[in-house]
C-alpha cells in the first residue's frame, strides 16, 4: 500500500508533521548528501529482489566499485571482507527490545557478527552502535567481547 505524504496529521489535523525512524533508503540518501564523492550502495530487500542482486552488489563491494555499503541484516552473515575498517550499528534499540525471550542473546550475536565486519586486515577496524542505552548490559558486552558474562546473565 503507497500514499503521499500527508500535510497534515489525518487524526488531529496538526501540520506540525516530523518523520520517524529511518530505512536504508533514508540512510542512503543522508550519506549521498554527506559524502558526494563516494560510490554508495544499498543491500536490502529491493536491492537483492532481481536475479543475482546479492551476488552483484557483494562483487561491486568487495572488487572497490562501491566505498560505502548501507545493508540489513543479510550483511552479517558469512561475509569475508577485507577493506571495510568501519562498521555502524544503528539503532540497536530495536534489537535489544524485541519481543522475544531470546532478543538479547540475539542482539549480542547479530551486533557481534557485524562488528566482526571490521577491521579483518592488519588495519585496526571501528565499530560504532548508535543506541540510546549504552549502558545496557548486552552493548557493553558486544563493547568489551565478553561471552562469558552474557552466556551467564542469559543463562541465568
Amino acid at each position: 500500500y503507497h500514499m503521499a505524504l500527508q500535510t497534515k496529521c489525518m487524526a488531529c489535523g496538526s501540520i506540525e508533521l516530523s518523520t520517524k525512524g529511518f530505512g536504508t533508503e533514508k540512510v542512503e540518501t543522508e550519506l549521498k548528501a554527506l559524502f558526494p564523492g563516494n560510490k554508495i550502495g544499498r543491500m536490502d530487500l529491493d536491492t537483492t529482489r532481481g536475479k543475482h542482486g546479492y551476488e552483484k552488489i557483494i562483487s561491486a563491494f568487495e572488487e572497490g566499485e562501491i566505498d560505502i555499503l548501507i545493508g540489513t541484516q543479510m550483511l552479517t552473515k558469512g561475509l569475508d571482507f577485507r577493506n571495510v575498517r568501519l562498521v555502524g550499528i544503528m539503532n540497536a534499540d530495536t534489537l535489544l527490545n524485541f519481543p522475544d525471550f531470546r532478543a538479547h542473546e540475539r542482539s549480542f550475536q547479530l551486533m557481534l557478527q557485524v562488528a566482526g565486519r571490521a577491521g579483518r586486515t592488519k588495519k585496526r577496524g571501528l565499530v560504532l552502535i548508535q543506541t540510546y542505552n549504552p549502558h545496557h548490559q548486552i552493548v557493553q558486552q558486544v563493547s568489551t567481547n565478553n561471552y562469558l558474562d552474557m552466556y551467564k546473565e542469559q543463562l541465568e
